[in-house]
């Protein structure tokens, strides 16, 4: 169902149930509230209600709120029930004298039999957002009229009664035949024993199963004894942690046969050296003090010089490079093969210096640009605004 199906069911309900209740109102006050075209004359001058048309998008709600506001109609409607049941109506366009109305036709209501969550807020109709609880509570009205009988009402009403209690008085017999069938089972309970044979059981407590499986007492059990009845058992006779270790023979303080491996097929030297050096020593290392196979390298191979220069310069000792001094091999890099002017001046501007740019104060080559060959004219105007005067911009 859309969402806009289910808005037009709902306001279609509420249609139904506002022309109830206004026809229940009418009934009781012998005259007609509303006309086809609208409110009465009187009622729309004095509300300003717009024009009603039953069968559009909004019936007579508004209509019917505006009639109700004041509370007059309601409670002439009491009265027309019970004279006098309420002594005064306040007919008056203050809005608390409307509120007294209203509270004086809930406390009826509420005196009649009718739930306090079946009344409606005052406040709220007043204001015009609660006409559906209005309407509740006069359904709740015809349901109280049908219900109550102290009212001897015969004239119109509107809904259902309520609910009424029935109570029923039951005796000893009655109440001992019913405790006899409820011991003996529901016929859920009962299940299947109508037509099915079940054996009486004769024997109670937690071991009942197992009696019946006819396992004895002591005795194992089918199932704990397994394949005993089709395999060979050889009886336990050694017990403790070391069981499995005496049945294989392993003896006590001899090694197993995991642990003494391929020893019957491969020989083994005897160990005579143990600690930490004794696998350096099986190779013949020597002692600590000599270099090893290992640290000997290609030694046997290749001719090694003898060292006989130690320290941090001992490299540049043996590449002929002289002493501190000496400029190395790398460091004369092209000397031999290219000349090389002597340096005779130092200093930051050296190179300015040797490029002929003359002294600082002359500009050099580089900075001179094009002003040999192009034409330059002479700087008249100095400041930021030099450009815009030179354009001829103006001042």
């Amino acid at each position: 169902m859309s969402r806009y199906r289910a808005r037009a069911e709902e306001e279609e309900l509420d249609r139904e149930a506002f022309q109830e209740v206004q026809t229940f109102l009418e009934e009781l006050l012998e005259r007609p509230m509303l006309t086809i075209e609208g409110a009465t004359e009187d009622d729309q001058q004095d509300t300003q209600i717009g024009i009603l048309v039953l069968g559009r998008a909004q019936p007579a709600w508004d209509a019917l709120a505006a009639l109700l506001k004041d509370g007059v109609v309601l409670c002439e409607a009491a009265n027309a029930i019970i004279p006098g049941v309420i002594k005064k109506v306040n007919k008056s366009k203050l809005a608390f004298k409307q509120m007294e109305n209203h509270m004086k036709f809930i406390q009826v209501l509420q005196s009649w039999g009718v739930p306090a969550n079946d009344c409606y807020n005052p406040n709220a109709l007043h204001e015009g957002n609660d006409l559906r609880s209005v309407v509740r509570a006069c359904y709740s009205l015809g349901a109280a009229l049908q219900s109550n009988s102290e009212l001897d009402w015969d004239g119109p009403v509107i809904g259902k009664p309520y609910a009424s209690r029935n109570t029923r008085d039951f005796s000893v017999e009655q109440l001992k035949q019913q405790r006899l069938l409820a011991s003996s089972g529901t016929a859920i309970s009962l299940g299947s024993s109508t037509i099915m044979e079940r054996p009486s059981v004769s024997r109670t407590g937690i071991t009942a199963g197992f009696e019946y499986a006819g396992a004895g007492s002591s005795e194992i059990s089918a199932l704990g004894r397994g394949s005993s009845a089709v395999m060979e058992r050889i009886p336990v006779s050694r017990t403790g942690i070391t069981a499995g270790n005496d049945y294989v023979g392993a003896g006590s303080s001899e090694v197993s046969a995991l642990g003494r491996g391929s020893s019957v097929v491969m020989e083994r030297l005897p160990v005579s050296k143990i600690g930490i050096t004794a696998g350096n020593e099986y190779v013949g290392s020597g002692s600590s003090s000599e270099v090893s196979a290992l640290g000997k390298g290609s030694s046997a191979t290749m001719e090694r010089i003898p060292v006989s220069k130690l320290g941090i310069t001992s490299g540049n000792e043996y590449a002929g490079s002289g002493s501190a001094t000496e400029i190395s091999a790398m460091a004369l890099g092209s000397s031999r093969t290219m000349e090389r002017v002597p340096i005779s001046r130092t200093g930051i501007t050296a190179g300015n210096d040797y490029a002929g740019s003359g002294s600082t104060t002359e500009v050099s080559a580089v900075s001179l640009g094009s002003s040999a060959t192009m034409e330059r004219a002479s700087i008249g105007r100095t400041g930021i605004t030099a450009g815009n005067e030179y354009a001829g911009s103006g001042s």
